[in-house]
């Protein structure tokens, strides 16, 4: 397009799974990855121990999404959104409540990993494939916007949690935003038929913050 302008409530209008989903994962990734340290210092973990734990969970973001997106390419990516927003809960939880040897906090962690981190790009790709032609670099700009504003927030929120509740309510906290995201991508799965598999583009991966 040859004038772009920023147009929020028109991404909310494209895709509110898709807005929704880049504002869940700025609150939670972005909370995980600044609070994590503290949350590992809190339950003993050494330093290298620490690395370790917040490598894995990066890790498994980056691995499960080939797979993920190979698979959310051949259904309703909804469902694909709903399985790892759900996960990404369960295992957000376990690590709230961990008690046990390293080897289960890792493995713990990178399962989150696996779930959580796949929530912006399938968000992301759910949303173009409801965009139309000349709309994806508007519903880009927001989505990232959106982002930007949960990983600010994120750190925030979750500081305030941990400093009220103790270091491992920072995982509450991300359940809970994960637990919301599920519900919203629930109600709009009774509310729109999934996009038209000719409609749907194909999922390109990528680990980390959204691409600039």
């Amino acid at each position: 397009p040859e004038d772009v302008k920023l147009d929020l409530k028109r991404a909310w209008m494209i895709s509110p799974v898709g807005v929704f989903g880049a504002l869940a994962a700025g609150l939670a990734n972005g909370a995980v990855r600044s609070m994590g340290p503290l949350y590992a210092s809190d339950i003993g973990l050494s330093e290298a121990a620490t690395v370790t734990f917040l490598s894995l969970g990066i890790v498994g973001g980056g691995i499960v999404q080939f797979p993920l997106g190979w698979l959310s390419d051949r259904w309703d990516r909804r469902g694909a959104i709903l399985l790892v927003g759900a996960l990404a809960a369960v295992f957000a939880l376990a690590l709230a409540f961990w008690h046990g040897t390293e080897y289960w906090l890792f493995l713990l962690v990178f399962l989150y990993g696996c779930a959580a981190m796949p929530i912006y790009p399938l968000a992301s790709a759910h949303a173009n494939d409801r965009a139309q032609a000349g709309e994806f670099v508007l519903l880009s700009a927001a989505l990232m916007l959106f982002w930007a504003i949960g990983a600010v927030g994120g750190p925030l929120f979750a500081a305030a949690v941990m400093q009220s509740f103790g270091a491992p309510s920072l995982f509450v906290y991300v359940a809970v935003i994960h637990m919301l995201f599920v519900a919203v991508t629930l109600w709009r799965l009774g509310a729109r038929e999934a996009a038209p598999a000719e409609q749907r583009g194909e999922f390109t991966p990528f680990a980390g913050n959204p691409p600039r």
